[in-house]
């Protein structure tokens, strides 16, 4: 069981997460209603707890679990699959013992500015799955066991970088040291039930800020134009500004996103320090519909988020 705010609606109360290891997985609110599109009943047995975070960037929870042997899900707040999902994992030929794989952690493991699904698998080896559905780099690890618990991410020595640990069937614990480093919003669930005295709950502070936010590296929120777009127009352009100061190697990502929490449109956008940036793109990419435009910059170890909302007319 976990609880967060998935819907992001008005009332800021916080929705109920259920799992069971039958393979139901239902999201319910304060007055115990499903929200709409759940339950769901998946191929089980699941692995555990559920994990929450916010993995394709969009400012919105997603739910993650495992089960099977080798499958890892992601669910919008509204019961859809994230794009790319589920990933089933190609595990090592050899004999398997009957165990389901552990509860997910979210991080960015990676260091790219995205939040990964990390799991321990049957195999004997540690996954990191990227938001679009691969493999993270320097995955996967080797526990020397099947998994235990749920992995354990955190930086225990203070220098500057996650550390990973998982505790494996015959007792014995495996770590590792991980490329991302740690920050408010990094991890965003470090392990099951979200920490150690969190009680499964989401922790609203490692939500990364989404819309009209100010700080070192995005200046403002998003501005898209035309809005709405129509017929006539042949091109839709997406407007920010990156504050000064920035490190050369500062990246831009604008992502589109349907009213389903489908990622549609993926771009690189420009990354001038201390000006307005602009992306355009073909207005024929999308259909009739409301979007949500997120740009999400990261300079050095910061990433910021904000998002802007749009329509299409046709």
């Amino acid at each position: 069981m976990a609880f967060g705010d998935l819907d992001r609606a008005d009332d800021g109360a916080a929705e109920i997460v259920l799992v069971l290891q039958s393979g139901f997985v239902g999201v319910y609110d304060a007055t115990l209603d499903p929200l709409p599109g759940w339950p769901l009943v998946l191929e089980g047995p699941l692995g555990g707890a559920p994990a929450l975070g916010d993995l394709d960037g969009d400012g919105l929870l997603e739910v993650a679990v495992t089960g099977g042997l080798n499958v890892a899900h992601a669910f919008n707040f509204n019961a859809t699959e994230m794009k790319g999902w589920p990933v089933r994992v190609e595990l090592a030929d050899f004999e398997l013992p009957a165990w389901v794989p552990s509860p997910p952690a979210i991080a960015d493991v990676d260091g790219d500015g995205r939040q990964d699904l990390v799991a321990g698998f049957t195999d004997f080896t540690l996954r990191a799955i990227t938001p679009d559905g691969h493999e993270a780099p320097g995955f996967p690890l080797s526990t020397g066991n099947a998994s235990a618990t749920a992995p354990a991410i955190l930086d225990a020595n203070g220098d500057g970088r996650l550390d990973l640990f998982i505790q494996a069937g015959d007792g014995t614990v495996a770590g590792a040291i991980l490329a991302g480093a740690p920050s408010r919003t990094n991890p965003q669930w470090p392990m099951a039930g979200a920490g150690p005295a969190l009680h499964g709950e989401f922790d609203p502070r490692r939500m990364p800020l989404v819309g009209g936010t100010r700080g070192n590296v995005l200046d403002g929120g998003v501005v898209v134009y035309p809005n709405p777009v129509r017929d006539r127009h042949r091109e839709l352009r997406v407007r920010y500004t990156l504050g000064p100061g920035l490190e050369p190697a500062t990246r831009v990502e604008v992502l589109l996103y349907n009213t389903a929490g489908e990622l549609v449109v993926e771009r690189v956008g420009t990354a001038f320090a201390n000006t307005e940036n602009e992306l355009v793109l073909a207005a024929d990419e999308l259909a009739s519909g409301i979007y949500f435009c997120t740009v999400r910059a990261r300079s050095g170890g910061n990433v910021e988020s904000a998002q802007g909302k749009f329509a299409v007319v046709r």
